[in-house]
């Protein structure tokens, strides 16, 4: 798939070059509002300008218009699959993590807990169950999807 203009100007806009792709996860914040201010025509200095702005978008137009431009930069395979949403706490996702790296951090936290005499975890687990909320084009529109991890099985 060949990029958008839009996407085009975007990375090059934030890195001066098109970089390979896709995006490190930690780059995503400034492309995302590069794409944003050259949608809309607005400069978006912080996420929180950005925030500010979806804020009144009840049907998440605008969100979907940027984060249609964001599948083609920070997705991953044909439909451009990314994470838009995770709630796993205090979990930092990094590209090739796999579902069953991201939910053995809780298990990892609770036996360093045993094994120091602590009855807890700091956090709590929720259920066992927590969700990744993805993005992804299909048919040339944005679909959103919910992908789950329980326990240290998947």
């Amino acid at each position: 798939m060949s990029l958008s203009q839009v996407s085009r100007d975007a990375l090059v806009s934030v890195y001066g070059t098109i970089p390979p792709l896709p995006i490190p996860l930690s780059d995503r914040s400034k492309v995302k509002r590069a794409i944003a201010g050259l949608v809309f025509g607005v400069p978006f200095h912080t996420e929180e300008d950005l925030d500010d702005y979806f804020s009144d978008d009840g049907n998440f137009a605008k969100r979907n218009t940027v984060n249609r431009f964001l599948s083609e930069i920070a997705g991953v395979g044909p439909e451009g699959v990314f994470v838009s949403v995770f709630s796993h706490p205090d979990t930092v996702l990094v590209p090739d993590m796999t579902l069953l790296e991201f939910d053995r951090t809780y298990f990892d936290d609770l036996e360093k807990a045993l094994s120091s005499g602590t009855s807890r975890p700091k956090r709590d687990y929720s259920e066992s169950l927590y969700n990744v909320w993805t993005c992804r084009r299909g048919d040339e529109k944005l679909v959103y999807d919910f992908i789950y991890a329980a326990g240290p099985y998947i």
